[in-house]
Parts: C-alpha cells; sequence; structure tokens
C-alpha cells in the first residue's frame, strides 16, 4: 500500500515546478534535521509526512501552504535527543501500577467528536506535534526497586484506529506509551493509564491535540481557554506532585470506609462489556436540576442513587457514589499530573428515595466531603500512606496493595459519577465539535461506573457497564425521561460476558 501511494506522491510531484519540488525536498530535510530516533523510526515520520504532503496536494493545498503547516520547527528538539528525564509518580498514581492485571487497570477515555470525519494522515501529524509539548505524558512505565516510576519514551506516538474494547488495558511492555489515541469516523478518542493524569490534564491533551488538528486543516485556533501553545516551553509546576506541596501532616482520614452494596448482576468476564451514552440538552438538564434546588450533580447523582437503589435486592447496608473533586479548585496548582480526590454520598438501602430527599441527602455529602478541612484529611492520608510505605521493597508492597485496594478499595463504593463540568474551549473550535465523552475504565468489583461532560448544548453522561444485566441504565432512563428529560441513546454493542 505504501508503494502505491509513494508512485502516486511522485506521479504529484513531477507535475510540480522544480521550484515547488525543492521547496517540498527543503522541507523533507528540515525534518530530518530533527530527528534522531533510529532508522525505522525516523523512516516512519517520514512516511507520516508523505501521506500528509499528498493528501494536501490531492486537496488542493498549495506548495508553500503545505510547508507552512508542516514546518517540523513545531518539534523543537525534542525528536532528535535521547530522553533522560524522569518523573516518580504523584501520590494518588502510586497505588495504580501496583494492583494492575492484563484484566484490571485504571484506565480511562476522552472522546471529542467533530462534525466531519477525521483525516488520520492529518491527525497523525498533530500527535507528533503535540507530543513535545506534553512531556510529562511522552514516558513508559518502569519497575524500581522501591515504587514504579515514569521514564522518558521519545519516539514516534502512532494513532489506531478503532477495533478493539474502549479502555481496554494498556501494554506496559518495555518502551511502551501510557497512553493511546484512536480515531472513529468523526471520533478522536485519547485514552490514559490513570498513572499520567486525572480528567482534567487528559482534557486539556485532548483539546490540545484537536486544536492541532484543525490548524492543520487550515482553520486557526488560538492557544486560549485550555488549549496549550506548542511554541511555549512547558512550566516546571506542570509535572509537580502537588498534592506534597498541600500536605499538612495535621493527621489524615477518609481513603478507608465500610463495604457498599454492590448493583444486582453477575461481572461479565470482558470488562467494560458495554458502554451506553446518555446525550442530553444541556440548558434542559441544568433547568430541571436548578427547579429541584440541586445543582446537575447533585440531580444526576439522586437519579443514580434512585436506579442503583431499584437495580440491587434488598436488605442492609449503604449505597456509596464516588464524586472526584478536581483539587485545583481548592488548591491552585498547573500540575498535569493527578490532582484529584473524593467526595462520598451514601444513603442506607432501606432509606427514603423520594428525589427531594435523595437531593438533601447528596448536597448534605457533598457539602461535608468537599470542605477543605476533609480533601485535606484525604490528601494527608494518602501522603502518609506513601511515605510510610518508601522503604517497602515493591516485591512486597505490590501483594498487599492488590488484598487492600483491589478488594477492599472498590468495595467501598458502589458507583462513580465523574462530572467534568462545562468545557471551555476557544470559539473558533466550538464551530467543529459535536459534542464530547467520557468514559472511566472498569473495576474488579462495581458494576457500573459513570462520566459526565457538557460541550455546547451538548451534556453526556456515559455508563461504562461491567454486567450485563440492564437494570441500572433502565431505570435510569425512566428517571431522566419521565421528568421531561428527553435523552438520545448510544453506544457500543455487547462485547461478551
Amino acid at each position: 500500500m505504501m508503494n502505491e501511494k509513494n508512485e502516486k506522491l511522485n506521479k504529484y510531484l513531477s507535475s510540480l515546478s522544480s521550484e515547488d519540488r525543492e521547496k517540498l525536498e527543503h522541507l523533507m530535510r528540515h525534518l530530518d534535521e530533527h530527528l534522531s530516533l533510529g532508522r525505522r523510526t525516523n523512516a516512519a515520520f517520514r512516511e507520516d509526512y508523505d501521506r500528509a504532503i499528498m493528501y494536501y496536494l490531492v486537496n488542493g493545498v498549495s506548495v508553500d501552504e503545505t510547508v507552512r503547516r508542516l514546518d517540523p520547527a513545531v518539534f523543537g528538539g525534542f525528536y532528535s535527543r535521547e530522553g533522560s528525564a524522569w518523573y516518580a509518580l504523584d501520590s494518588s498514581a502510586k497505588i495504580y501500577p501496583l494492583s494492575m492485571s492484563l484484566s484490571k487497570m485504571a484506565v480511562f477515555r476522552l472522546s471529542a467528536y467533530l462534525k466531519a470525519d477525521v483525516v488520520p494522515e492529518l491527525l497523525q501529524i498533530a500527535l507528533s506535534d503535540v507530543m513535545p509539548r506534553f512531556p510529562y505524558f511522552a514516558v513508559t512505565v518502569k519497575r524500581g526497586f522501591f515504587w514504579h516510576y515514569l521514564d522518558a519514551l521519545v519516539t514516534r506516538y502512532p494513532i489506531n484506529e478503532e477495533d478493539g474494547i474502549v479502555c481496554e488495558p494498556i501494554s506496559l511492555a518495555s518502551n511502551t506509551p501510557a497512553l493511546r489515541v484512536i480515531y472513529y469516523r468523526n471520533r478522536i478518542s485519547v485514552e490514559f493509564f490513570h498513572i499520567l493524569t486525572d480528567g482534567n490534564g487528559g482534557l486539556i491533551f485532548l483539546k490540545t491535540l484537536v486544536a492541532r488538528y484543525l490548524t492543520l486543516l487550515g482553520e486557526d485556533i488560538p492557544a486560549t481557554d485550555g488549549v496549550f501553545d506548542l511554541g511555549a516551553i512547558p512550566d516546571p509546576e506542570e509535572g509537580e506532585n502537588a498534592f506534597l506541596r498541600y500536605r499538612d501532616r495535621t493527621g489524615g482520614g477518609g481513603l478507608v470506609d465500610a463495604p457498599a452494596r454492590q448493583l444486582g448482576g453477575r461481572l461479565s468476564r470482558v470488562r467494560p462489556c458495554r458502554i451506553i451514552h446518555f446525550e442530553m440538552d444541556a440548558s434542559q438538564l441544568k433547568a430541571l436540576s436548578k427547579a429541584n434546588g440541586a445543582t446537575v450533580t447533585e440531580f444526576v447523582s439522586a437519579l443514580i442513587f434512585i436506579a442503583s437503589r431499584a437495580a440491587m435486592d434488598g436488605g442492609e447496608g449503604n449505597i456509596q457514589v464516588q464524586i472526584p473533586a478536581n483539587m485545583r479548585k481548592h488548591f491552585p496548582s498547573k500540575t498535569m499530573r493527578n490532582f484529584a480526590l473524593y467526595a462520598t454520598l451514601r444513603m442506607p438501602v432501606e432509606g427514603d428515595y423520594s428525589l427531594g430527599n435523595v437531593i438533601r441527602n447528596m448536597h448534605e455529602c457533598l457539602i461535608n466531603g468537599l470542605e477543605r478541612k476533609n480533601l485535606m484529611k484525604q490528601m494527608n492520608a494518602a501522603a502518609s500512606l506513601v511515605h510510610n510505605l518508601r522503604f517497602v521493597p515493591l516485591s512486597i508492597k505490590i501483594p498487599v496493595a492488590q488484598v487492600i485496594y483491589g478488594f477492599l478499595g472498590e468495595r467501598i463504593f458502589t458507583n462513580t459519577l465523574s462530572n467534568l463540568g462545562l468545557v471551555d474551549m476557544p470559539e473558533a473550535m466550538k464551530a467543529h465539535i459535536e459534542k464530547f465523552d467520557f468514559v472511566l475504565g472498569s473495576v474488579s468489583t462495581n458494576r457500573a461506573a459513570c462520566g459526565l461532560i457538557t460541550v455546547g448544548g451538548k451534556a453526556v453522561l456515559s455508563i461504562a457497564k461491567n454486567t450485563v444485566d440492564p437494570s441500572f441504565e433502565e431505570r435510569l432512563y425512566r428517571e431522566f425521561t419521565s421528568r421531561g428529560i428527553t435523552v438520545k441513546l448510544t453506544g457500543g454493542e455487547l462485547y461478551g460476558d
């Protein structure tokens, strides 16, 4: 196939003037000056540029404009120097690689849906352009004596057309990236091993990637509203462990709890076994939430509690929902790494599940859980745990962590609702975006996990299912629609059981 494309490219090149051919040859020489990655990887970069040049020429883009858009100066020295940086894991991330396995890994996905199908030739260039701005994501996971760590991985990061399960575990073989970029029709997705970042950091990366892609299509997208300037030097604070900066050593708590009741249904062998998206009108959802005296997070979490109660048998115990909180709102930081803790919403299974009563409970739990002193307790507890285990060899840490966090750590929640809120982006970018969605990866115990994100007028609630039992999502759908919310259902096929 590449030979056929080269023949077509050569045909187009032969039709150009000698002056234009020289401009393109100069572009490729300029590319070579920015690459020092080994023969095969350098050749792959050249093939990427060949495909992009052919796309531009076939679609009537001038040679001068092609050269301008593909200028490899955006790389700086990133691909021409041996990566020597390494990063210690942040306090939140240190647990993720300890309990991972081939079937269980903390992976989440952020997706942008464009108003036109993706041009893979340009998405590949966009990814190569963007990686130098995020050096703390251009890493692979390595195993040290006491802890895992992130080691610089300077290489070509490939895009792939979607052909697998959403949020599949990421292979962490030697020199394998800890993120993946996938496209399908009009969708651009980035899947992150949670060891790299949280939803906030992942969102900035996705927006910057999409902005660069649109720029390569000829759009003028400014570096504002969470889109990074590719020409800027990364701020050292972007790679900091913000937990260590803000911990005050005054005592901790909140990392352990009694086991929560779980939804009904046999756990599927393939996880997640289905992804379901509830697409809603954002203004309609906000208005209904306000009419019920609630924020959007409180209202949606209340409906999740009602649906959860309907999806389990009676009995004792609590339904407990984890609400991740962006700590940057409470403790200013530019960090792009993990800086999120959580509030726990809880109600007894045999409680009063009328909407008004559930909303009152949600409000009280969120007010209490998001108080600065309670977030500080969690932060101190996480930092203290890491500190106390710092000299325990990794070979001993791993089985202990798998018992504590792989078992109790997940069992203290019934479900998760992670709301990334309203996404800001440059006005010029909004015209090309239909919606975003946010999918949380699978765990060992919980039957469902929910991610909510709003772009423009569309709010999308995505449910990652770990059981084929449909009770939860069917009741949740009825709770929304019976209150006047129009819900458009989309989602992938059932992967298996």
